[in-house]
C-alpha cells in the first residue's frame, strides 16, 4: 500500500512538472511577441494618409519604470495612448493619459491594468487565432480578434477603400495580427502587428487611413538593427 501510494505521488510530481514546463515554455514565446523591460523603446513613424500630401509625424513608446498594485509589478508604457482611443477608454486608466500599467499573466498573454482592475489587453495564443474575445472597460464592451501569424515584408498592400501599398524599413516573420475595437464606437478599430522579441512593429487604422511604422526599438538593452 505504502508503495503505491509513493508511485502515485511520484507520478503526480511528473505530471505536475511536464505541465509547469509547457507552460514556461508558453510563456517564453507569448511574452517574447512584447518583451517588458524597463528601458525598452519603441519609435514609430505615423503617416495620416487622408491629406493629399501624405502627413507624417513621429510617436515614441518607452517603458519609464515599474508600479505595485496589491502586491502585483506592472511596467509603466509612456506614450501608450497616442493612439485613437476614445474618452471612455483613457478616463479609466490609472496613470493619466498617455500611459499604460501592463504585466505579462502566466501565459505571456499582456494585461492591461485599469481602475476597474485587469482586463486581456492583448492576447497572444497560437491556439486561439480566429477566435474573438470580450473584455469591458466602464461598461464598454471591447472586442479582441486573434487573427493569424503573419510576415510582413518590404512592401504590403492594405485595403481602405482603395488599395494602397505601404513601405516597410525591414521584414518580419511569424508576427502576432490583434485587432481590437468598441463596436458601438465607429473609428475605434485598428490592427496590430508583433514581432518575436521585438514587439509591436506595426499598427494600422482602416478607419482614419492612419498607420503606425516602426523605424527604431531599444529592446532589452539593444538596438533592434534597421537598414
Amino acid at each position: 500500500m505504502r508503495l503505491r501510494i509513493m508511485l502515485l505521488t511520484v507520478l503526480l510530481l511528473m505530471s505536475m512538472s511536464c505541465e509547469n514546463e509547457k507552460n514556461l515554455v508558453k510563456f517564453m514565446e507569448n511574452s517574447s511577441y512584447f518583451p517588458l523591460k524597463v528601458g525598452n523603446t519603441w519609435k514609430f513613424t505615423v503617416i495620416d494618409y487622408r491629406i493629399p500630401v501624405n502627413d507624417t509625424s513621429e510617436a515614441t513608446f518607452s517603458i519609464v519604470g515599474t508600479k505595485t498594485i496589491e502586491q502585483v509589478e506592472y511596467f509603466i508604457l509612456k506614450g501608450g495612448t497616442k493612439i485613437y482611443w476614445p474618452p471612455i477608454f483613457m478616463d479609466r486608466l490609472i496613470m493619466g493619459f498617455d500611459t499604460l500599467l501592463l504585466r505579462q499573466n502566466e501565459f505571456g498573454h499582456l494585461m492591461l491594468r485599469t481602475l476597474e482592475g485587469e482586463v486581456p489587453y492583448f492576447i497572444f495564443d497560437k491556439s486561439l487565432i480566429n477566435s474573438h474575445r470580450q473584455f469591458y472597460i466602464n461598461k464598454n464592451k471591447f472586442e479582441v480578434v486573434i487573427v493569424g501569424i503573419e510576415n510582413i515584408e518590404r512592401e504590403m498592400i492594405f485595403r481602405t477603400g482603395i488599395d494602397s501599398v505601404r513601405h516597410f524599413p525591414r521584414e518580419y516573420q511569424n508576427c502576432f495580427h490583434v485587432a481590437i475595437c468598441i463596436p458601438q464606437i465607429m473609428g475605434t478599430g485598428f490592427d496590430s502587428w508583433f514581432a518575436p522579441d521585438i514587439g509591436m512593429v506595426f499598427i494600422h487604422y482602416p478607419e482614419y487611413n492612419v498607420d503606425y511604422i516602426l523605424t527604431e526599438a531599444y529592446i532589452n538593452n539593444a538596438w533592434i538593427p534597421f537598414p
